[in-house]
């Protein structure tokens, strides 16, 4: 018997346990298929700049599952291209629970679907204590590039004043969508 089946019954019996004490409760509180479920309280962008030991602007090298203390993580390594905030590092590895081993799948902050290749901007706590920096979904921004050629982050910022790169000055009206330099530039403007 694998380590790893003996985490899975244990896991079993609390979804269990769970299930059953949410069904005890009002039903309304569960989410809706296609609703999104944050894993913390929603925060604003300039809420989570602040909180964030580090942010980083980062291309994913590699994406790679496997088994460490019985459980299933992702792992996730990106060259950092231009640090924000926080102590400077050549590359980061991100371990996030869940991934596919085998005909095993455990969903978890893995599904953000980093790709190798792609750029994102990271937000990170204070590293777990196995050494590793942890993030949320929230604290992903992808970066796409847009009809005309530049870079935008995706999701689109809210409640953060929005600067010009090309002007140094913040936009009367942030627009729409929020081209990279931008974001990075309003970012390091909370320090």
């Amino acid at each position: 018997m694998r380590k790893c089946s003996i985490r899975r019954a244990a896991c079993l019996s609390w979804l269990i346990a769970s299930i059953a004490a949410v069904s005890s409760s009002s039903a309304s509180s569960l989410p809706t298929p296609g609703q999104q479920v944050f894993d913390a309280r929603p925060m604003s962008t300039s809420e989570l700049a602040r909180i964030s030991a580090a942010i980083a602007l980062v291309r994913c090298r590699s994406v790679t599952v496997g088994e460490e203390d019985g459980n299933i993580f992702t792992f996730i390594t990106f060259d950092v291209e231009q640090q924000v905030k926080g102590p400077a590092a050549p590359e980061i590895t991100l371990r996030l629970i869940g991934g596919r081993v085998g005909n095993v799948i455990v969903p978890g902050l893995a599904d953000i679907g980093f790709r190798a290749g792609r750029q994102y901007v990271l937000f990170m706590g204070k590293p777990n204590a196995a050494g590793y920096p942890t993030t949320s979904a929230q604290g992903v921004f992808g970066v796409r590039t847009g009809g005309d050629g530049g870079l935008f982050v995706d999701p689109s910022p809210d409640g953060l004043a929005i600067w010009s790169a090309a002007s140094g000055q913040p936009f009367a009206n942030a627009p729409a969508r929020v081209r990279l330099d931008d974001f990075l530039l309003s970012l390091k403007q909370l320090r």
